[in-house]
């Protein structure tokens, strides 16, 4: 089955992806980018390559609509897990979403999800780095719109795939969706803002070796411990100025560019602030960011 590594975008999901694929697949030797892209995106246009192998499809420019995509989702997942004896992780930024009668997820096909949230706020300007938005506005509207659909890319050995377009909603109704699920799977909600304290990881680990059947989280704490380190947002970002990385976009500092908390109090615009806070007003209470 799946366990679900999700997540709004620019809100630590690599971060949280480069962790625990360094877990699961450890190495005295490491490589971070033979290492993160073990963990695969979903969905990506390979999870569909039987459909045109099959001569089911013939036009790919199809599965860049969501909704015909949609019908897919689950018949992919169902396929990947035939084929697979242990959990799959799946890194996404797709909200557990419905399109007519076609569900991106299911209990059938889903063993437990871990969900990452980042203050909106500080999302703000990590959004505006990532997508060339010029004003805090226009990041703003992001944070805001339901109504769009989203084309992420991921690289896998430096080709660049391009993803089914995706329903995001707004950062709110994001979180939202997954919450509504927690009483079908078990969900973990993850702060980024946590994720710099060991004891996070260490209750990150755990929650995989109690719901997932995978014998790498079985819990070792010498070994969490060398992961943590290395996989620190600071080496990360120096071993991406040393080596690159190919998630990086041009014209930005960086893939891993501040992951700092709270340095949105300096610059923020008041009206800005308050449009968020007010919108956003129950789950920012709800995860202790009001």
């Amino acid at each position: 089955m799946i366990v679900w590594l999700a997540s709004f975008p620019k809100s630590g999901n690599t971060w949280l992806r480069s962790l625990l694929s360094d877990y699961k697949y450890f190495k005295e030797n490491y490589s971070f980018e033979n290492t993160i892209y073990r963990i695969k995106q979903f969905p990506s246009d390979y999870h569909f390559d039987y459909l045109f192998e099959e001569n089911k499809i013939f036009n790919r420019e199809k599965m860049k609509d969501a909704e015909f995509a949609s019908k897919y989702w689950v018949p992919a997942q169902l396929r990947l897990i035939k084929n697979n004896t242990e959990d799959i992780l799946f890194k996404t930024h797709a909200a557990p979403c419905r399109i007519g009668n076609n569900y991106f997820l299911t209990k059938e096909t889903t063993r437990c999800a871990i969900c990452i949230i980042r203050d909106p706020r500080q999302v703000l300007f990590s959004l505006m780095k990532h997508y060339y938005f010029n004003k805090q506005k226009e990041s703003m509207n992001f944070l805001f719109t339901s109504d769009r659909s989203i084309n992420i890319s991921d690289s896998l050995n430096r080709d660049v795939k391009s993803f089914s377009h995706l329903p995001l909603p707004s950062w709110d109704i994001y979180y939202l969706s997954w919450m509504a699920y927690k009483n079908i799977f078990p969900i973990k909600f993850l702060r980024y803002e946590d994720m710099f304290n060991f004891k996070t990881f260490k209750e990150t680990i755990l929650f995989l070796e109690k719901y997932s059947n995978d014998t790498n989280f079985k819990y070792q704490e010498n070994k969490a411990k060398k992961v943590f380190e290395r996989s620190k947002f600071e080496n990360l970002k120096n071993r991406e100025k040393t080596t690159g990385f190919s998630e990086s976009r041009e014209k930005t500092d960086g893939f891993f560019n501040e992951g700092k908390i709270n340095s949105w109090q300096n610059k923020i615009e008041t009206e800005v602030r308050e449009e968020i806070e007010k919108k956003f007003k129950k789950i920012m209470k709800d995860f202790k960011y009001l």
